[in-house]
């Protein structure tokens, strides 16, 4: 079993044995499942006081994660099951990533990704931030150039941007939230890549995994809260064929932290070169018994209400082979094959089919309104309609838009946004 030493010697502690049982216990899941399966892993990353923990708890019904104590925080990776729509899935918490803690973080990341290796499959990467927060710091933009580093840029349709705190209480505020959200999406993605997905932690969705625009409340809308975020892992990672983030393809070849991306990024040295010409303990395959746990860092602030707890454990009894992560190689075929699916077979497709299904909703024939709409674009969201014509498609141009031609109804919200599509489809019809 992988160790874990936490000595923060607080009160709040106490849950700490029962959060790294149910660490091992999954653990053991994963080593006993069939050998044709691997398990799916999502890791959370992101600074201290964000919430990761309770989105944690809130996506899997555990307890124990999300703290009050001063001294209680994450310092070594945790996992926690969750069963949605018949496909099981690991969350994986980690450390803050805190100044003068990046490399400690990416050590114990590196260390949980190893005790997973090689009966799962890290499948996602959610980067977890605060809405609340009126600037970004410097450490925040490392966090994100980080998080490629750790990933790579073909891993970014496997990245979702998870932002919490959506707490407002004034109209004005709601609003200034959501520009920042456009603002540092935009930001995202020019690191991360534009297939970056994203998500809001405490915002209602419609059933068509759309957000609706409205904040919820923490305590009396805890049930919706946690279905929502259920639903949004299964949206995003459901129905995908995942691929390996770059650090899973680095250990595998034994690479030393210091020569990885992310190792390189943070300043890790390459280990000493002996006489003998081994590498120092640094090396992966070697973390969980060489580095020490990362140190206390600031406390979480602003703690998110916990869900209730439920639990569902099973008793696994057989081991699996070792079975490496696919590497990268080029195959000239193979692209040529890809590239003409990817690049003439599918937009074809995505055309008809966009076309025909906005020609349906809006009561004409398959191709009228959207005849020239893009492909990559989505016919039901005004923000792209906007796109599609050249226009500025964030929500204050949107907003000064419905205001000159009399739509008085809530920025952001459902009805606010067909009102709005469906005027520039009158006015500027593709």
């Amino acid at each position: 079993m992988v160790s874990s030493s936490n000595s923060s010697g607080s009160s709040g502690m106490r849950s700490a044995p029962i959060v790294e049982a149910r660490t091992q216990e999954c653990l053991e899941e994963m080593r006993n499942m069939p050998s044709d399966e691997l398990a799916n892993v999502i890791i959370l990353i992101g600074r201290t006081g964000v919430g990761k923990s309770a989105l944690l708890e809130y996506l899997t019904n555990a307890l124990g994660h999300s703290k009050s104590s001063p001294n209680a925080v994450t310092l070594n990776f945790q996992l926690e099951r969750v069963n949605l729509f018949s496909k099981r899935y690991y969350i994986m918490d980690t450390p803050g990533f805190d100044t003068d803690k990046e490399q400690d973080v990416f050590r114990e990341i590196v260390r949980g990704i190893e005790a997973v290796q090689p009966h799962a499959k890290i499948v996602g990467v959610m980067l977890v931030t605060r809405i609340n927060d009126n600037r970004a710091e410097a450490v925040d933009n490392k966090l994100v150039a980080f998080v490629d580093k750790l990933c790579g840029p073909k891993y970014a349709g496997q990245i979702t941007a998870v932002t919490n705190f959506w707490n407002v209480s004034e109209p004005e505020e709601k609003m200034e939230f959501e520009m920042r959200l456009e603002e540092r999406l935009h930001q995202w993605r020019a690191v991360l890549g534009q297939e970056m997905k994203q998500y809001q932690h405490g915002r209602r969705y419609n059933s068509f995994g759309e957000d609706a625009g409205e904040c919820l409340k923490w305590r009396g809308d805890s049930d919706d809260i946690k279905a929502y975020a259920k639903a949004m892992v299964d949206r995003h990672y459901g129905g995908i064929v995942p691929r390996d983030p770059v650090i899973v393809q680095e250990l595998f070849e034994n690479q030393p932290l210091g020569k990885t991306a992310a190792g390189e990024f943070l300043g890790i040295p390459p280990p000493p070169q002996s006489s003998s010409g081994s590498t120092s303990a640094s090396s992966p395959g070697q973390t969980g018994a060489t580095t020490p746990p990362p140190p206390t860092s600031e406390p979480e602030a602003e703690e998110i209400p916990r869900p209730s707890a439920s639990s569902d454990r099973a008793n696994p009894s057989q081991s699996r082979p070792q079975m490496p992560p696919e590497p990268d190689r080029p195959n000239l075929v193979e692209d040529l094959i890809k590239g003409v699916f990817n690049n003439v077979l599918i937009p074809a497709a995505q055309d008809f089919l966009a076309n025909r299904a906005l020609g349906v909703m809006m009561g004409g024939a398959a191709g009228g309104a959207a005849g020239g709409f893009p492909s990559h674009l989505d016919p039901l969201s005004s923000h792209d309609h906007f796109v599609a014509r050249g226009l500025p498609g964030d929500l204050g141009s949107r907003t000064q838009y419905a205001q000159a031609r009399g739509i008085n109804l809530e920025p952001g919200s459902p009805a606010f946004g067909d009102a709005v599509r469906s005027s520039i489809m009158r006015e500027r019809p593709l």
